[in-house]
């Protein structure tokens, strides 16, 4: 006990640098490297040259060597002919070889470091001095020469007669600064936890540099106290040690979780920032700053799992070696926690005994995983392990593929945790992440491997690195884990070091990028989404803890978790957010009514994670991504009206002349719609009979997620019924309008509109008027689905609306006999009139002049005033891609009207005018012109052209009658 209260009082430091050197630097070097030390906040102490009085070093300097965290000795020339600056010498050098091992940096001020180390020239000359005075064989002089001999063997530098000075001092003090050990805590009053310590010593084995061990304190003994000292005799073994108190009191304040992680930077001496913007972000600095040094945590008073996460969230956080101590008043805290890379020991400080978990090498994991983290996955979880089970041939790459927050990790985690583990005698896990590099994602293989302390701090290649992992690979039936891959080029940089043993291994990947999967040729499962029972399941395990929902909360909590809409992470933070609240009805309505509020909050875990999909994705993507905002919660959107929409903002350029090879701007929009659902971002509501996407949705969140980005931008306005009336007080280009009241609408400026997208709520507006007079800015206009009529101003004026891209709107008879105005869009390059089969629209004979028309979609009338018989051949519409649905109406046939006037089209719609004096077979004569043309439809004909009428590129034709209709795949040369 004597001992150990000695060792407390010397422990408490004064200075953070003793500055050992000779009087003829002084007001030169010594002097410059002492304020540079001062001015980086360095405690340095500097002699005074009163102090040297006498032979004897004074007890002033004796004590402030033992009261320095370190020493620097400037060992110039003339440096041993002192008695002083040897005697000094000997104390530094005693320091650190005994006890605190406290470091000594030296530095060879022109002087070569072998004159010192040998003591040749002028140190010959002096050491023999003082031989002749004390005598060859003294004690005293024996141990100068010993301590220039130990301090000559040690890392500094060497500062040449010729060499910048000052650069040499502004890196001295970089590397003093980094050299500094952790700065022990004051106790007041210790109580000695000597036998403690031992039992501790042998549970986490401080000197193996193999492995990095969690150390989990609980009872009802003085758990601070006790690792405040453990922290004090322990931290000058690591190269850093942060102690961060109150862990559980301080999370719980606003930004707590953040603060904490700013203090853990600041202690690292990597981040001053007051703020870090989100824990996500924080908890990836903390990696990038623990995983290079050996390190000593002390989390005290942890009760939560959020907390760890936060601030130890893995063992590759950590470089091998470190060591990791929590305090908690749960013995069984971490029993259904998953900790990955740690060795985890549990010790019990009342008792004085331990309790020994899974021991995990860092490249292992525990083999507990919560139970009711996987609810839904069951059938994956049963299908990818009896795949590992029965695989003993080729090596098996599996891919888990899904949206951010679904649970893949977790279910990775499972199934690696799993008995089947036992097949394979190496087991690796690596966490990838979004912001990976390629050297550091080696050196994590490196280190699951074992392999990393054989070759640390060597000269060795990256392909020596490889081809290390590779051999060691090569003769092992493996299991590898590569956790969060972001892009598929992740897979070029480490493919090559798996050995193809055809023995079974297996390589199992987790990814919100369906790409990483193709890219990999593995076989892909895509767990789905929760359905109502499975969240409400899943909830109540969280909240409940295994016992029941009273009955009076049931129904509000149902309502509660249908709005994460099946999201696994919004199911668990939603319970988090119930779990702290009172189980009164009044609490829970509360919280019902504003979920998305809570799940979506600046701080909120749900936030951090789906925000980082759509950080990830390249610009042209998150302008497109961002136009979901535009839809209502849960709205079916038809692909092929979004990519028209999304042409007619400009957001897609056609490909450049030459390389387009019959690429459409259309299908560079599926092509990017394509992306987002690969990266989990759309999910796809329904498919074509050929395999494409025919409509899709957008979860709730990340259509939060949308319309918040949007908000921020000030891009979109999302108007509803109760703020219509202020429409005139925005300045937003785009507008998504959603009420019925068309009266106070009417009455707004609408100059400022770029865009307008109508989602009506009611059908009673059915026979107001639309007043859209000064949309003369709007390149968009989509009045929606209930049908309303066009003022007869507002049809004049659509004519003048030059710059207008895309038009949707409904059939009316005012319309009917006044539709000459589209005639003037010269800029048009999509129109939909929409109304049914009953009532359709004439097209006017001016219909040829827009060149830049794309898709002319409605129940359409072509009459002799549309196309006459003299019309000239250069009456065409050069880019339309679609046409339907069309009548052709007296003789007009189809061979009449097409004739070249349509060289792109691929889809078309007819209908049978059974007015018409033409047969059937007349008026599909002709459809062999349309040598683009891919999809037909046709409507109630009865008689279908023979096989070798039809376009060579043909690949699906819809027929349609009042009683049935049906799909044809047509197989041609180029496939169907």
């Amino acid at each position: 006990m004597a001992d150990h209260d000695a060792e407390s009082c010397s422990s408490q430091f004064i200075y953070d640098v003793f500055l050992s050197f000779r009087g003829s630097t002084r007001c030169g070097f010594t002097d410059n490297l002492y304020t540079a030390l001062t001015n980086k906040g360095i405690t340095t102490f500097r002699d005074d040259e009163n102090l040297r009085v006498g032979d004897r070093i004074r007890d002033t300097l004796l004590e402030a060597i033992k009261r320095s965290r370190m020493s620097i000795a400037v060992v110039c020339q003339n440096y041993a002919s002192s008695a002083w600056c040897l005697d000094e010498l000997v104390q530094i050098m005693e320091c650190s070889n005994k006890g605190t091992k406290r470091p000594v940096f030296p530095i060879f001020y022109h002087v070569d470091p072998s004159d010192v180390r040998h003591q040749k020239n002028q140190y010959d000359q002096d050491m023999k001095k003082h031989e002749s005075r004390y005598g060859k064989d003294s004690h005293k002089v024996q141990a100068w020469r010993l301590a220039l001999q130990e301090v000559s063997n040690l890392s500094g530098k060497h500062c040449k007669v010729h060499s910048y000075e000052s650069e040499m001092i502004k890196s001295i003090v970089e590397e003093v600064s980094a050299k500094l050990p952790p700065e022990p805590l004051y106790i007041k009053h210790p109580i000695g936890f000597d036998s403690h310590f031992e039992a501790v010593e042998s549970l986490w084995n401080i000197k193996s540099h193999n492995t990095i061990c969690m150390l989990v304190i609980y009872g009802d003994g003085n758990k601070t106290t006790f690792v405040g000292e453990l922290f004090n005799k322990f931290r000058h073994q690591f190269q850093a040690a942060i102690f961060l108190d109150k862990v559980s009191e301080k999370s719980r304040s606003v930004d707590g979780l953040e603060n904490l992680q700013v203090a853990l930077l600041y202690e690292m001496g990597v981040h001053k920032k007051p703020k870090l913007g989100s824990t996500l972000k924080g908890s990836s600095d903390i990696k990038q700053s623990l995983r290079n040094k050996r390190v000593l945590l002390v989390l005290d008073d942890v009760d939560d799992t959020e907390q760890l996460d936060s601030l130890a969230g893995g063992g590759d956080w950590f470089c091998p070696g470190s060591r990791i101590v929590i305090t908690t008043r749960d013995a069984n805290f971490l029993n259904n926690q998953v900790l990955d890379g740690f060795k985890i020991e549990k010790y019990c400080i009342n008792e004085g005994e331990f309790d020994r978990m899974e021991a995990l090498g860092s490249n292992q994991k525990q083999d507990k995983v919560v139970e009711e983290d996987m609810v839904g996955f069951e059938n994956i979880f049963n299908d990818v392990t009896k795949q590992l089970k029965e695989n003993d041939s080729r090596v098996d790459v599996i891919s888990i593929i899904g949206m951010g927050g679904l649970g893949k990790t977790t279910l990775a985690k499972k199934i690696y945790n799993n008995e089947v583990k036992k097949l394979f005698s190496c087991c690796v896990w690596v966490t990838v992440s979004k912001d990976y590099k390629a050297k550091e994602l080696l050196q994590s293989l490196l280190k699951g491997c074992g392999l990393w302390e054989s070759i640390k701090g060597k000269d060795i290649s990256e392909d020596d690195q490889k081809s290390k992992v590779q051999k060691f690979l090569e003769k092992k039936k493996y299991l590898i884990v590569l956790d969060d891959v972001w892009e598929p080029e992740v897979w070029d940089e480490v493919k090559c070091v798996f050995p193809k043993n055809n023995n079974g291994s297996a390589i199992l990947i987790t990814s919100r990028n369906d790409g990483v999967a193709n890219y990999t040729g593995s076989r892909s499962y895509y767990p789905p989404l929760l359905e109502k029972d499975e969240s409400w399941k899943l909830f109540c395990k969280k909240v409940f803890k295994g016992g029941e929902c009273p009955s009076v909360l049931e129904s509000i909590g149902r309502l509660m978790t249908e709005k994460c809409r099946g999201l696994p992470l919004a199911i668990i933070t939603l319970a988090g957010v119930v779990g702290k609240k009172k189980r009164l009805t009044v609490e829970w309505m509360r919280i019902m009514r504003s979920v998305i509020w809570y799940l979506a909050k600046d701080n909120s875990k749900v936030t951090e994670v789906l925000k980082l999909s759509y950080d990830s994705l390249p610009q042209r993507l998150k302008t497109c991504f961002l136009y979901f905002g535009i839809y209502p919660e849960d709205y079916a959107i038809p692909v092929k009206r979004l990519v028209q929409l999304w042409i007619a903002e400009g957001f897609i350029q056609p490909p450049e002349i030459g390389i387009s090879d019959g690429l459409e701007v259309e299908d560079i929009g599926e092509e990017y719609l394509n992306e987002l659902v690969d990266r989990s971002l759309v999910m796809v509501a329904k498919r074509r009979s050929d395999g494409g996407i025919k409509s899709c949705r957008i979860h709730d969140l990340l259509l939060d997620l949308c319309i918040s980005e949007n908000r921020a931008e000030k891009d979109i306005v999302f108007c509803t019924e109760k703020d219509i009336r202020s429409l005139g007080n925005f300045k937003s280009c785009r507008l998504s309008l959603r009420g019925n009241d068309l009266d106070s609408f009417n009455q707004c400026d609408h100059s400022r509109i770029h865009s307008l997208m109508c989602f009506w709520k009611y059908y009673d507006i059915k026979n107001a008027l639309i007043n859209v007079t000064s949309f003369d800015s709007a390149r968009i206009l989509d009045f929606g689905d209930p049908a309303f009529g066009l003022s007869s101003q507002a049809a004049q004026n659509l004519g003048t609306f030059i710059h207008l891209r895309y038009l949707r709107l409904h059939q009316d008879p005012y319309l009917e006999n006044h539709c000459d105005f589209i005639c003037f869009l010269a800029n048009l390059e999509t129109l939909i009139v929409e109304e049914n089969y009953d009532f359709s629209f004439e097209l006017p004979h001016g219909i040829w002049r827009l060149k830049k028309l794309r898709h002319l979609e409605g129940w359409l009338r072509m009459t002799s005033k549309t196309a006459p018989p003299d019309m000239s051949k250069e009456e065409c519409l050069p880019n339309l891609q679609t046409l339907q649905f069309v009548f052709f109406e007296e003789k007009l046939t189809m061979s009449s009207v097409v004739n070249g006037r349509f060289p792109k089209l691929r889809k078309l719609g007819l209908a049978r005018d059974f007015g018409s004096e033409c047969t059937e077979h007349e008026q599909l004569q002709g459809l062999h012109h349309l040598k683009n043309l891919e999809k037909l439809k046709l409507v109630d004909f009865g008689e279908l052209p023979q096989a070798h009428e039809f376009p060579s590129n043909i690949t699906k034709i819809t027929i349609t009658t009042s009683a049935f209709s049906y799909d044809c795949g047509i197989r041609s040369e180029n496939g169907y």
